[in-house]
């Protein structure tokens, strides 16, 4: 019977290796385990198209983040990062900066993209985000550990307020 310290030695030798698959490089030092699931899964890993959701479902179940907090010295990763992420809630505002103090863009000040992903806003003349709508998080402004913001190409969207997520 191996010892669990042989395990676990064996589990990183295992996953350094993984990672030098030319495949997987684009996982080296990704700390959010949202992202490192969407990777995973869009580098082929899994067949299933639900692969990276039920990964990330049983990550939370079993609390497998402590994990990641003892690797990273104590320290739990932030919870958004860079990247694209998916609106899942309706009329989530665009604003001209990262805070409920600042006011709604107006339609027109949007991408063509967002203006084309959210047609239903051009009448009342509002910049906002339908729930379903695509965008890429260019960079992200930590207000607290319960307050997120995005800049967006059109603009600052809230990404959680008061542990509310509206994207995903």
């Amino acid at each position: 019977m191996k010892s669990s310290s042989t395990n676990a030695n064996e589990g990183i030798r295992g996953y350094y290796e993984f990672l030098n698959y030319k495949r997987y490089k684009n996982l080296r030092g990704v700390t959010d385990y949202r992202t490192a699931c969407d990777l995973i899964q869009k580098d082929g890993w899994a067949t299933s198209l639900t692969y990276a959701e039920s990964l990330k479902k049983y990550i939370e179940y079993y609390g497998l983040l402590e994990w990641d907090s003892k690797a990273l010295g104590g320290k739990m990763p932030d919870r958004f990062i860079p990247g694209t992420y998916t609106v899942i809630s309706n009329g989530l505002k665009v604003r001209s900066g990262a805070g409920m103090q600042y006011s709604q863009k107006l339609f027109s000040e949007m991408t063509e993209a967002a203006q084309k992903q959210n047609p239903e806003y051009k009448d009342k003349g509002v910049a906002a985000y339908k729930k379903g709508t695509r965008f890429t998080a260019k960079r992200i402004i930590k207000v607290s550990d319960q307050e997120y913001w995005a800049e967006t190409p059109s603009g600052y969207v809230c990404l959680m307020k008061d542990g509310t997520e509206y994207v995903k």
